[in-house]
Order: structure tokens, then C-alpha cells, then sequence
């Protein structure tokens, strides 16, 4: 059998891809998309999606809002999410990290930087694309497929992204990043960027409605991340959940 995983499908989404990537690669078995109880979830901003029963393992929440009470919670990605179950009395360990931050583990191209700076937009964010458009950088494509993308990511010496996965897969790969975003975005909440940066040990580090020349420049103040446990995310993963679907 299968695990059961939910991930989110409405649209292609890089992002959203590589839970069933991750998930396969830690469970040795396959997965399928689901959306019933008694399911994983893992990555990805759809902890607001759980229902009764569901195991939860690195994903967070988009905004807060109801849950579903009765979840096993084995990680999630960051202090915002953890603080939000807690207020609700679910349990919930201190174990922190998107498990994006896994990737260069289970994918790592050889590539050589070639490409000075590279533009990332949200799916949804047509200023950032149309900001790279006209200064004439080559767009990464949220719809690509996670490898293309992450060839694409280690092939610039920046990316200027407003994707949430943009980011931590650049600061997983060691990519010099910058996270520009516009206030007009008002539907896409900012609570999963703080929650990231903040599993990474830094306050948020977003850059507001300025031009892609003048967020590049704010790079070498940006603090590195501090490395998340990735050992204990690792050993939190739900291997009893997994093994149940033998």
C-alpha cells in the first residue's frame, strides 16, 4: 500500500512537489495524494488542510486560523506554528524544519554558477516577474518541475525570489538569496516567511516593494541562516506512521 500524503495540487507548484519527493525518499515506499483523514502532511504551508487523525512532520501553518484538534505532531517548520498549536492545546515537540532543507541530500547537481542574478516570482506575483522582465533576467517558473528549478537556482550567483521554497532552497544549496516581496500581496499572509526565518535563528528578513537592483545590493547584510537540526528532523520523521502501509 501506498502512504497516504496530502499535498497541495490546485495549481503546479515546485513547492508543493517536492513533499511527495521528500516523504518518498524518507519512507523507502510510495506515496499517493490524499485528502481523507489518517493521512501525512509534510512541507508546505497546508497545516490549516489537517483533519482528525492526520500525522503532521516539517509543514506550517499559512495564517492562523481552526484546526483540526486531534493531530500527531511529530515537527513542524517553525516557532509560529508551534506557538499557534500550543495556544490550542495540541501537542507539539520543539523540533523544527521545513523539510525542503533536506533536498541537497536527496538531489545534489553538479552545476557551475554561471548566471549573475535570477528571478523566482510566486506563482501569483506578476510584479516580481514583470520587474525581471523588464530588467531582462532570465524568470524561473514556479510551475517547473522541483529539479529544473533547483538546477536553475544553483546555477545563478543570486536569486531574488517572493517564493517561500525559492528561499529555503537557495539557503539550502548555499545560494546567495534575497526575499522581495509587495505589500499589495495582501491575500499571500506573511506568517509562513517569519516562521521560517525565525526556525533559521533571524528575525524576518523580507525586503518591502523595492527594485530588484536595490534588493540585490542588501544581500551582504542579510544574516546566513543558522543551521537547523537536520539530524533530529530526520529522526522525527513518522517512520510508525510509513510502516503501517506495508
Amino acid at each position: 500500500m501506498s502512504v497516504p500524503l496530502y499535498w497541495w495540487r490546485a495549481k503546479p507548484n515546485f513547492g508543493d512537489q517536492l513533499a511527495p519527493i521528500i516523504v518518498q525518499h524518507f519512507a523507502k515506499k510510495e506515496v499517493v495524494c490524499s485528502e481523507k483523514p489518517n493521512k501525512l502532511i509534510a512541507l508546505g504551508s497546508v497545516l490549516g488542510y489537517a483533519k482528525n487523525g492526520d500525522s503532521i512532520w516539517g509543514t506550517g501553518l499559512r495564517q492562523e486560523g481552526l484546526l483540526s484538534k486531534k493531530l500527531v505532531v511529530y515537527a513542524v517548520r517553525g516557532q509560529k506554528t508551534r506557538n499557534f498549536l500550543l495556544e490550542q492545546g495540541i501537542e507539539c515537540p520543539e523540533i523544527y524544519g521545513d523539510p525542503a532543507i533536506l533536498m541537497p541530500m536527496i538531489y545534489r547537481p553538479k552545476i557551475m554558477a554561471s548566471v549573475e542574478i535570477t528571478i523566482l516570482p510566486h506563482y501569483s506575483d506578476n510584479k516580481l516577474q514583470y520587474l525581471g522582465e523588464q530588467a531582462k533576467l532570465p524568470i524561473i517558473h514556479a510551475s517547473e518541475s522541483p529539479k529544473t528549478v533547483i538546477d536553475r537556482i544553483v546555477k545563478t550567483k543570486i536569486l531574488v525570489t517572493s517564493s517561500l521554497h525559492g528561499l529555503i532552497l537557495a539557503e539550502a544549496y548555499g545560494v546567495p538569496v534575497v526575499l522581495l516581496r509587495q505589500k499589495s500581496q495582501v491575500w499571500e499572509p506573511h506568517f509562513k516567511f517569519v516562521d521560517y526565518f525565525l526556525s533559521t535563528g533571524r528575525e524576518d528578513q523580507t525586503l518591502w516593494d523595492i527594485s530588484i537592483e536595490e534588493s540585490v545590493q542588501h544581500i551582504p547584510n542579510i544574516p546566513k541562516p543558522k543551521p537547523i537540526d537536520q539530524e533530529k528532523l530526520i529522526k522525527a520523521f513518522p517512520k510508525d506512521f510509513c510502516n503501517k502501509f506495508s
